[in-house]
């Protein structure tokens, strides 16, 4: 810091010697465009960080023996990239990262203004696959913020655990329609085998037709054969998109009636790449 601000006012004078010197004529006499007014270099805006003044110009005393402190302070304080790797190495922390993690996530949850900080320690968690660390995913999941609950359910999801089924899947009924989407490929991800049983029920009932799109494709690739019989006594019911994904588990269970279906299949129009993905897999299954 003190070399710093040896250097800078040396800098400046010699960048305002140059810009003089390079303002003279040979014989001396100083040559200026008329009207124009002298150049202040102080207010060049790649200068003004340099003559700007020191905060701190002593030296730096601080204690990194425990760098989880100051790991904490740049989820408020730190710049985009020292904040992205202090979100990661306070995932390696494991157990280590708190109480010091907790008390600023509690700290921020309570509190509207802190809420960028929050999602900043949520993402945080995200990486930390503690116990400590799930229970606080699970708290931020219900945060009033929309952006937090989005932030906390990518954290579930990251470190999915089959006991948080009956937790969150109640929320598909109170939930915002992207939140509720998100909140089915979490679901898809801690329990497999009870969202199938979900999924299946839905489209026995005509329930939750704005989830298909995410529920639906995952059906594809289930190798239960009650899913697989059961795909292949709905699949006739939708349309080829929504279908796609049930012929193609009915057909890998060698379903006659969904290897008969996948000879006249034509890929429809479609915007979502996973569901346009299982209608290749079944055309790939029938050449098989």
């Amino acid at each position: 810091m003190r070399a710093r601000a040896l250097l800078v006012p040396g800098l400046a004078a010699a960048l305002l010697v140059s810009s003089s010197l390079g303002s003279c004529s040979c014989g001396g006499e100083p040559k200026e465009a008329p009207g124009a007014a002298p150049v202040d270099l102080r207010t060049d805006r790649r200068l003004v960080e340099l003559l700007a003044p020191c905060a701190n110009n002593a030296f730096y005393d601080r204690d990194l023996s425990d760098p989880v402190p100051v790991l904490v302070e740049k989820l408020e304080r730190g710049r985009p990239d020292p904040m992205k790797r202090a979100k990661q190495e306070l995932g390696d922390q494991g157990e280590a990262a708190f109480p010091a993690l907790a008390h600023f996530f509690q700290r921020s949850y309570a509190d509207q203004m802190r809420s960028p900080y929050l999602e900043n320690a949520v993402d945080a968690l995200a990486f930390n696959a503690t116990d400590v660390s799930h229970e606080l995913l699970l708290e931020a999941s219900l945060h009033p913020q929309e952006s937090v609950r989005s932030k906390a359910l990518d954290g579930l999801r990251r470190h999915a655990r089959a006991e948080d089924f009956e937790r969150l899947a109640p929320r598909l009924l109170t939930e915002t329609v992207e939140l509720r989407r998100q909140i089915v490929s979490t679901l898809w991800t801690m329990d497999p085998a009870r969202m199938e049983e979900l999924v299946l029920g839905w489209l026995d009932t005509g329930e939750r037709r704005e989830l298909l799109g995410q529920a639906l494709p995952p059906l594809a690739e289930s190798k239960r054969e009650t899913t697989a019989a059961r795909c292949a006594a709905l699949f006739g019911r939708f349309e080829p998109v929504l279908a796609a994904p049930l012929v193609a588990c009915a057909a890998n269970a060698g379903d006659a009636n969904a290897l008969a279906a996948l000879r006249d299949v034509r890929e429809p129009t479609c915007d979502d790449p996973i569901v346009a993905e299982h209608i290749h897999w079944a055309l790939e299954l029938q050449s098989e």
